[in-house]
């Protein structure tokens, strides 16, 4: 055996970390360089990085077996070598899943450290002795000639084996049909294929032989010159076209060479064009490919399929903490549980950034895409270890299915990206189906993100004012704008059937800057009219606050209609509070810096404590109006109302009473000290709030009140 070199790079793989620990010690001890990876994509992606002349492996593995490991490795580097350490026995890998070529050993889990130091040794001499007889045979051409005379000795057949010296394994056929017959059977790296076959004329023939040798060379020979035809022959699928009248051997040296360097080349393209090179997953425009293929499939054989569309939450938040290299090994890791979570025969892709489709075929049961949900979500939710941090990582789901959801490819893959943004609308960590008993709802609801588009263009939107009150002089002190939707018909559509569709399809990023713009348009009407002390209240949402530039917005638009910050109330909701701390802190930093008040809306509701509040710079608390309405039904709310007001006015803050509908509601309010209060006892929501409104609209209540005292 010749001596080794060196520190030999070994790559192992296997998805048990005690396992891979026990071959890197043993092997370093030898003076190996080892490379471990836990998972098939892992090791592929250490491949594409460096040559590995041995590959050792474990059979057995979630996502990427070991045989399929094996198999897309050869496709890159054909002479590697590779040791099987597994449990399963020699006789069932070969049963099983044949023999495949450059598999040395299959050694029995434990192993022996010296036996198998031996073997990973004797298969890097094999290994170097493939590859020195590969490059002895570097210039040897595999051609298939097909003509109709292909039978010997032809005139193009001579001119190969002048123009290869030597070099040439020749194949011949005499049709396209025999041609494809051949393919089958033997690997070639060229065709050279003449324009007038008896089977197939002109680029019939390329369109034929194309898909039956993927890696190969098409070499298309013709009678005469025809530019447009050479051009044609390229775009479906030939490398090269050349007329019999310019052949010599020479020019067909020259041109066999082109023609392998074109496909090559091609090949490297189509890969890049295909895969995602961070995660080496399917990418979108191979997923589509896909879904319409198997959509015609599904339909011609009355088979179900679903299309899941994921998305990591709150995976900018880990970008900026952590820095992008960690956020690209946790999306790495991610499309490693993903792979081991699914069947072998599912698609898995990484459309873009955080987010992954899944296309899952074959469904005997319409259970499946939600079992394969939670399992995802609970693989997910583990904690994953990026250098020193660990983190727990959570996901929303859109499921789509066939037939139900769409008949389309498109119509699939809108309904999936929809349904997994009503996910996070219900609040992330989960999943939501879209199937045939909610097919009438889904298109509803798409219907109606196509109308909010056209909304948004053509002025159908308008604002709404209800006023809040001091307690107990029920002064008005300020006004909350309220988005509404007056459509071409003159209807106004709910708030609560739009409001989550412009959330869901990213429309609200638009809408909301136009809200704070003509709510600050309007407190500068009000303020001319000589109310300067009234304050204008507007909603964020968490797609708003988490967007870039949305501070940005808000003081252009203080700027644009002068209004001082202190007369500007953002509300945002606890739940948004708590999502990211450190990000949140930066942004209300950011707009105590322009005076703005920060209102914290449905308290009470969500799952922050008033112990955490402290640590945020806000300045309003609203009570949730769920409360409000159980006074004098539910003493235990009721009590937790006014702990709210209590507790609150001990951090400092103001406390407003949101839903009040009812003298009974109001006075007991006023009794816990409640600073505002907000509801129809008050006011209505109005589009056309006016100054003359601020002192006669509480005229009957603080009659009441005083007949009350």
């Amino acid at each position: 055996m010749t001596p080794l070199p060196s520190r030999l790079p070994i790559l192992f793989v296997d998805d048990e970390a005690p396992v891979r620990r026990a071959f890197e010690r043993t092997m370093r001890q030898r003076g190996f360089s080892v490379t471990t990876a836990a998972s098939g994509p892992e090791a592929l992606r250490a491949v594409q990085l460096q040559q590995y002349p041995v590959v050792v492996t474990d059979l057995r593995m979630p996502g990427i077996d070991g045989v399929a490991l094996i198999e897309r490795i050869v496709s890159i580097y054909p002479d590697t070598s590779f040791v099987v350490v597994t449990g399963v026995p020699e006789v069932d890998l070969r049963r099983d899943h044949g023999t495949h070529h450059g598999i040395t050993a299959i050694v029995p889990k434990p192993w022996n450290d010296d036996e198998l130091a031996s073997i990973v040794e004797r298969a890097y001499d094999l290994q170097r002795q493939r590859a020195e007889s590969a490059a002895l045979d570097a210039d040897v051409y595999r051609v298939l000639l097909v003509e109709n005379d292909a039978v010997p000795p032809s005139p193009l057949a001579a001119c190969l084996r002048e123009a290869l010296d030597g070099r040439l394994r020749l194949t011949t056929a005499g049709s396209v049909r025999d041609a494809i017959a051949k393919l089958h059977d033997a690997e070639v790296d060229i065709i050279l294929a003449d324009l007038s076959l008896p089977d197939a004329g002109g680029l019939d023939c390329v369109r034929a032989l194309h898909p039956a040798s993927q890696d190969a060379a098409i070499i298309m020979l013709s009678d005469a010159h025809d530019e447009a035809l050479s051009l044609e022959a390229i775009r479906v699928g030939a490398q090269e076209f050349i007329a019999k009248a310019d052949l010599s051997a020479r020019n067909l040296r020259q041109w066999i060479r082109f023609a392998v360097e074109r496909k090559k080349a091609e090949q490297r393209l189509a890969h890049r064009a295909n895969y995602d090179q961070l995660t080496g997953l399917a990418n979108r425009s191979t997923l589509r490919r896909k879904l319409v293929q198997s959509l015609a499939r599904a339909t011609r054989s009355n088979e179900k399929l679903a299309v899941m569309f994921l998305d990591l939450d709150h995976f900018k938040s880990i970008n900026d903490a952590y820095g992008h290299e960690a956020g690209d090994k946790l999306l790495r890791e991610v499309s490693d549980r993903l792979l081991a979570a699914v069947r072998e025969y599912d698609t898995v892709t990484r459309l873009a950034g955080d987010e992954f489709a899944i296309l899952v075929e074959g469904l005997e049961s319409a259970e499946i895409p939600e079992a394969l949900a939670r399992r995802i979500v609970a693989s997910l939710s583990r904690p994953m270890k990026l250098d020193e941090a660990e983190l727990c990582v959570t996901s929303s789901i859109g499921i789509a299915s066939f037939p139900g959801a769409g008949e389309t490819a498109d119509e699939l893959l809108k309904a999936a990206d929809f349904a997994m943004y009503l996910a996070k609308e219900r609040g992330r960590n989960t999943f939501v189906r879209v199937q045939e008993p909610h097919d009438a709802q889904v298109k509803k609801t798409l219907s109606l993100a196509a109308q909010l588009r056209v909304a948004t263009q053509t002025d159908q939107f308008c604002l709404y004012y209800q006023p809040q009150v001091a307690l107990p002089s029920l002064e008005v002190v300020g006004l909350e704008a309220l988005l509404r939707w007056r459509r071409d018909d003159g209807v106004l559509v709910s708030p609560a059937e739009f409001i989550p569709v412009l959330e869901a399809s990213g429309l609200i990023l638009e809408a909301g800057a136009w809200v704070l713009h003509q709510a600050c348009r309007k407190l500068r009407e009000l303020r001319d009219a000589g109310q300067l002390t009234l304050r204008m209240a507007v909603n964020l949402s968490a797609k708003q606050f988490e967007a870039q530039g949305l501070v940005q917005t808000v003081e252009n638009a203080l700027q644009t209609y002068n209004i001082p910050g202190a007369c500007l109330e953002l509300e945002i909701t606890e739940s948004l509070l708590m999502r990211d701390t450190d990000r949140t802190n930066s942004t209300l930093a950011e707009f105590k810096r322009l005076g703005v008040r920060i209102a914290i809306d449905d308290f009470g509701t969500g799952y922050s404590s008033l112990a955490y509040l402290d640590r945020f710079d806000v300045d309003v608390l609203k009570i949730d109006q769920s409360f409000i309405r159980a006074i004098s039904r539910d003493n235990q709310r009721e009590s937790v109302a006014g702990a709210i007001v209590g507790l609150g006015h001990q951090l400092g803050l103001e406390v407003i009473a949101e839903g009040i509908e009812t003298e009974i509601q109001m006075h007991y309010m006023i009794a816990q000290g409640c600073n505002m209060a907000q509801g129809f006892l008050f006011g209505h929501p109005e589009e056309h709030w006016s100054a003359s409104k601020r002192s006669s609209a509480m005229l009957p209540i603080r009659s009441a009140l005083s007949l009350a005292g």
